[in-house]
C-alpha cells in the first residue's frame, strides 16, 4: 500500500452518475464527515478543469479507491476505465479496491468481471453506517487508536466502552490522578466530569501534564455544563473553581456558569452527518474561548457556543457544554474522534 505520506486523499470513489442521488453522494458526505479525504468528483472537480486529468490525478493520489458496482456501472465505459487505473496500481499483492455491491448479487458481478466477484464485498443494502464502519476497518484508519477516559476526576456512559470498541477504539480506563504516563501510547484523553457533584480538581502537576501532551501533539475531549456548580440549589461555588474551568484557565477555555436554560434548538457546523443535535431536558453552559483558533460547531438559536474546539501547539482540544450533548449522539463520538485522527490533529504513529 502506498505510503499515506504521498498520498493527497484517502479514498477516490469510482462510481456511475445515475447512482450518485441515491447513494454515492451521501456516501461521499459522510466519508468526509469522518474526516477522511476523499477524491469525489462534485468535491473535487472545479469549473474549467480537465475531467481526465482531474480523474487521473485522483487515481494516482488516493490510498483506496472505492468501486460502487451496480447495474448502472458495468453499462459504462468510463468508470470501468477508473477501475482499470485502481486494478493497474495493485502490485505485490497488496489490495487497495474495495467494491461495494449496490443493487447487484454475485453472478452478476462475475458476469462483468470474474476477479472482482472473488473479493469480499460490502452490500449497500446494510445502511450507510455500516458501510462506513466496514470502510474504515478495510483501510486500517483506527488501528491501535486508543482512548484514556478519565475516571478519576469524571465518569462513562453506560455501554460507552463497548461503543468505542465496536468502533475501532481502544479505550483505557484510569482512576488516578493523570501522571507523565498519559501519552504512553494513549493519543487522546477524555474527560467527563460530574457537574456540581465533582469533587476532584486538578492540580499544578496534572495541569502542566495535560497541557504538555497536547502541545506536543496529543488531544483533549472535555464535557460537562457548569451552571449547577455556581447554582444555589446545588452547588453555590464559584464558577472559577469548577474543575474543567481551572483546567480551562491554562488550556483557553471557559465553561461560564449562566443558566441559559434548555435550548429549542441545537446546530452544527463541522460535524457532517449530524444535522440536528438530540437532546433530552438537556441544559447545557456557554462556551468560551481564548484562542485565535477556536471555531464553534454547536451553537444553541440565540448563536450561543454549546461546543468548540481549538489548537493548542500540535495537538487539538474539543470542550462541549454539557456531557449528555456526546452520550445521547453516538456519531458526534464518532466524528470527533475521526477528526482528530484523520486530520492528524493527534500524533500517529501507526499509519
Amino acid at each position: 500500500m502506498d505510503s499515506p505520506k504521498s498520498n493527497k486523499y484517502d479514498v477516490f470513489i469510482a462510481h456511475a452518475s445515475e447512482d450518485k442521488d441515491n447513494f454515492v453522494r451521501p456516501l461521499a458526505i459522510d466519508l468526509r464527515g469522518r474526516g477522511l479525504g476523499v477524491w469525489y468528483d462534485e468535491f473535487t472537480l472545479k469549473l474549467g478543469d480537465s475531467l481526465r486529468k482531474s480523474i487521473d490525478y485522483g487515481l494516482a493520489n488516493s490510498r483506496y479507491g472505492i468501486v460502487v458496482l451496480s447495474h448502472n456501472f458495468f453499462k459504462k465505459n468510463w468508470p470501468e476505465k477508473e477501475l482499470n487505473g485502481l486494478f493497474a496500481r495493485e502490485v505485490k499483492g497488496k489490495k487497495i479496491i474495495i467494491p461495494l455491491w449496490h443493487g447487484i448479487g454475485k453472478d452478476e458481478v462475475c458476469k462483468y468481471s470474474p476477479m472482482l466477484a472473488d473479493r469480499i464485498a460490502i452490500r449497500t443494502s446494510e445502511g450507510i453506517d455500516y458501510i462506513i464502519n466496514k470502510i474504515l476497518a478495510e483501510i486500517n484508519i483506527h488501528r491501535d487508536r486508543k482512548i484514556r477516559i478519565n475516571l478519576y476526576h469524571g465518569e462513562i456512559f453506560e455501554g460507552f466502552e463497548k461503543f468505542l470498541s465496536q468502533n475501532g477504539f481502544k479505550p483505557v480506563l484510569i482512576n488516578h490522578p493523570i501522571d507523565k504516563n498519559i501519552a504512553n501510547p494513549i493519543n487522546i484523553l477524555l474527560i467527563l466530569t460530574l457537574g456540581y457533584t465533582s469533587q476532584k480538581t486538578f492540580d499544578n502537576i496534572e495541569i502542566e501534564t495535560i497541557y504538555n501532551f497536547i502541545y506536543k501533539g496529543g488531544a483533549l475531549i472535555c464535557a460537562d455544563q457548569a451552571w449547577s456548580w455556581v447554582y444555589k440549589k446545588y452547588g453555590n461555588k464559584p464558577v472559577e473553581k469548577f474543575p474543567l474551568n481551572v483546567l480551562g484557565k491554562r488550556l483557553g477555555f471557559f465553561i461560564t456558569g449562566k443558566h441559559i436554560g434548555a435550548p429549542s434548538a441545537l446546530t452544527t457546523d463541522i460535524t457532517s452527518g449530524i444535522k440536528s443535535i438530540e437532546r433530552i431536558n438537556l441544559n447545557p453552559s456557554e462556551i468560551e474561548f481564548n484562542s485565535p483558533s477556536a471555531q464553534a460547531f454547536i451553537r444553541d438559536e440565540k448563536s450561543r457556543i454549546i461546543a468548540g474546539y481549538f489548537t493548542l501547539g500540535k495537538g487539538c482540544i474539543f470542550v462541549i457544554g454539557h456531557k449528555s450533548i456526546l452520550e445521547e449522539n453516538p456519531k458526534l463520538v464518532l466524528n470527533i474522534l475521526s477528526h482528530l485522527v484523520l486530520q492528524r490533529c493527534i500524533k500517529d504513529n501507526h499509519r
